[in-house]
């Protein structure tokens, strides 16, 4: 009964017309740019409006989830039956640690296995032959099918999807999986997960002609076409896009950047007798989750849709059209400044994840930027995603974001600027060709350029970096393994290995059948390493050229720079520089710019004395000499300026030569005059807020890195 009264009320009320909203808005924007006001212009090249209407998304085909193209789910039941998988990556650097880590999620609600190989391992090279530093870096050390067998100890693999990043040793990490599944008595046929065989992502972020991509391939179609048969529920190959947005680029670079690396793979698969649906149903894509919430939502939705049609157009089944999708909280937000910060980043982020319909997911702990990530961080990173579903309930519903006119007019834009860039792509010869010509990094690099320069002026926020900063909090203790000890204890191991019995035999044995799978299964479940395996498979192409890598990197970088060499010029003259505010009048004619002038300031680790306000120029000068402050920034407004500025500049600057003078905001008719007077800067909304600190860091002795 009261819906139909709500019903019948509405209908007395004509809906307002675009034309008379846009009218009342204007009335209020005051002659203001509407354009300028009102729309939003994104690094992908879209213009967003303020609001959307059922007319957005008229004439776009509707379509369900479950359904070609796959836009809304893979799955009709979204994630009612088919949940996503907490995925956590758990970066201990030994298979003890990572054991223990483990099976530590696992009973605190992590559901699939997510393990990735130290540097060491991911060049395809054992401890012994690697260098201190890549033995326990960024991922386990795995060497052996028994280093293997005690990172899985005590768990059932046929229980847990089990996904590994294996860099360029995906055959020899592939050999020891299924030599361990084979030793525990367990049906091939149930193992779930994937092994991200990635040659082009690893050329993109290494730039190494460490390897020949023809032997690659060869190596990519042996493993799929034996998983195809042996174990269909793993994936054999990898496409991260987490390459080109931790580069800075945007959603709509990554999406294309990816897919395009995904096709490239299916055609050299198809060259290699892969048949198309045993190829496309082997492919698992990586994407970042980023700070843009709506965006990262489409460009999920908008990579299932894309993918489809491709997929399709090579003759693939519906089945093989279904991309599959891990999501990683990004790397280029998180901060080492007020870190904490980055726990509610990576909500967000995983929320849009979500929200997009990503198969697997990993919420990155908050302090993985600047250590070893500790027990805490990665508890609250993993109950980040148990509180998402089990308490906020979405794995309820099926497609959280369907139905959203922002959202659906944002998926087809997001979606059509990729396939353009795709296609620009693929015009080039492929993805391998675009890389070798610098086309995506070059592409990339711009949209890093841009972000920096906007976050330099304040355009783009960073909470704790750049807008909000807080200089009171003490930095997190910055520990890393030993590293030293991990590579003289895994080396040891690796010798003793070596020497044991029947071990060069078996090595010799496998000299002779290097390209048969099955031979190398057999060889990795009696122990013949990692770094033997794939040095049967050397891949050095001289031919090859060298690629430039894609600039990888974290947005607040120039701010920690200014932090650290603010404290470490602290430390070295025993106290913190200060700023003085001289402030003004009463509080209505000083007080924005105080409060701006102190944020301004608090970035680079400044200590601010605020003030009240004076009554006259005389009093104010008198209080920042006595001060002893390195900068007195002078808050008040335009008008009074001249009348005020060349007199506290001359007290000051006569009592202390030393002291820069600084002026809250920007009075263009009066900038020569103030300088005249002794002004040595201006802090205003809009200047680029970075190569101002500088230059005032500069001033007062701080030294700084080019």
């Amino acid at each position: 009964m009261e819906k139909k009264k709500s019903r019948a009320l509405l209908t007395e009320f004509t809906p307002p017309t675009d034309a008379e909203w846009r009218e009342a808005v204007d009335k209020l924007l005051k002659g203001k740019s509407y354009d300028r006001i009102m729309l939003t212009r994104t690094y992908e090249g879209i213009q967003l409006q303020p609001m959307y209407r059922r007319q957005a998304i008229e004439g776009n085909p509707e379509d369900m989830p479950g359904f070609f193209p796959y836009t809304r789910s893979v799955h009709k039941s979204g994630y009612t039956i088919h949940s996503w998988e907490v995925a956590q990556e758990i970066s201990d650097p030994t298979c003890d640690e990572f054991n223990t880590s483990l099976l530590r999620h696992l009973e605190r609600g992590q559901t699939a296995i997510n393990l990735i190989l130290d540097q060491a391992g991911s060049y395809g090279l054992d401890p012994d032959h690697a260098q201190v530093g890549q033995v326990g870096a960024e991922g386990v050390s795995i060497a052996s099918i028994a280093d293997l067998s005690k990172a899985f100890a005590h768990i059932d693999l046929e229980k847990f999807p089990i996904y590994i990043h294996p860099g360029l040793s995906a055959l020899p990490i592939a050999a020891m999986l299924v030599a361990l599944a084979k030793r525990r008595g367990l049906d091939l046929k149930k193992l779930r997960g994937a092994i991200a065989f990635d040659p082009l992502g690893v050329l993109a972020a290494d730039g190494s002609p460490r390897i020949s991509l023809d032997s690659e391939y060869q190596k990519m179609a042996s493993l799929v076409l034996w998983f195809a048969d042996r174990c269909p529920q793993i994936r054999a190959i990898g496409v991260d896009g987490q390459i080109y947005h931790n580069g800075g680029g945007s959603a709509t670079q990554e999406l294309a950047f990816a897919v395009a690396t995904g096709t490239e793979y299916l055609r050299e698969m198809i060259k290699r007798n892969v048949p198309i649906d045993s190829a496309a149903n082997s492919v698992r894509f990586t994407f970042s989750l980023g700070s843009n919430f709506f965006m990262e939502i489409a460009k999920l939705r908008a990579a299932r849709m894309i993918w489809a049609q491709i997929v399709k157009a090579f003759g693939g089944s519906d089945h093989a059209q279904k991309m599959a999708i891990h999501g990683r909280t990004s790397k280029w937000n998180k901060s080492k400044l007020d870190p904490y910060v980055n726990m509610l980043r990576s909500t967000t982020e995983a929320l849009s994840g979500i929200f997009g319909g990503c198969d697997s997911l990993h919420v990155s702990p908050f302090d993985e930027t600047i250590r070893q990530p500790d027990e805490f961080s990665r508890r609250i990173a993993l109950n980040t995603q148990s509180i998402l579903k089990e308490e906020s309930h979405f794995s309820f519903i099926i497609d959280p974001a369907g139905g959203s006119w922002y959202v659906e007019k944002l998926t087809d834009q997001l979606s059509n600027a990729a396939w353009r860039l795709f296609q620009r792509i693929e015009q080039e010869g492929g993805m391998f060709q675009a890389l070798q010509q610098g086309f995506p990094q070059q592409e990339t690099a711009q949209i890093q350029e841009e972000r920096l320069k906007n976050l330099a002026k304040r355009k783009d926020i960073m909470v704790g970096s750049n807008m909000y900063p807080n200089i009171e909090e003490k930095p997190l203790e910055s520990r890393k393994p030993d590293y030293d000890a991990i590579y003289r204890e895994r080396s040891e191991h690796l010798k003793r290995l070596r020497a044991s019995d029947g071990y060069a035999d078996q090595v010799e044995t496998l000299r002779e059948f290097p390209d048969s799978f099955d031979k190398i299964v057999h060889a990795a479940g009696q122990g013949v390493t990692l770094g033997e395996i794939a040095r049967l498979f050397p891949g050095h192409d001289k031919n090859q050229p060298t690629i430039t890598p894609v600039t990888q990197g974290h947005a607040s970088e120039m701010f920690e720079s200014l932090r650290q060499a603010m404290d470490e010029y602290s430390d070295e003259i025993g106290y913190r520089p200060t700023v003085f505010l001289a402030t003004m009048g009463p509080a209505s004619q000083h007080r924005a710019r105080a409060d701006f002038s102190a944020g301004f300031f608090r970035i680079a680790g400044f200590d601010i004395i605020d003030n009240v306000g004076f009554e006259t120029p005389d009093h104010a000068a008198t209080a920042a000499i006595r001060s002893k402050a390195v900068i007195v920034a002078i808050c008040s407004t335009d008008s009074t300026y001249l009348d005020i500025v060349p007199d506290i500049a001359e007290k000051v600057k006569a009592a202390r030569p030393g002291t820069a003078i600084v002026v809250a905001g920007r009075p263009k008719d009066q900038t020569g005059a103030l300088k005249e007077a002794g002004v040595d800067g201006f802090v205003y909304l809009g200047a680029n807020v970075y190569e101002s600190l500088v230059c005032f860091m500069k001033k007062i002795g701080v030294k700084l890195s080019d």
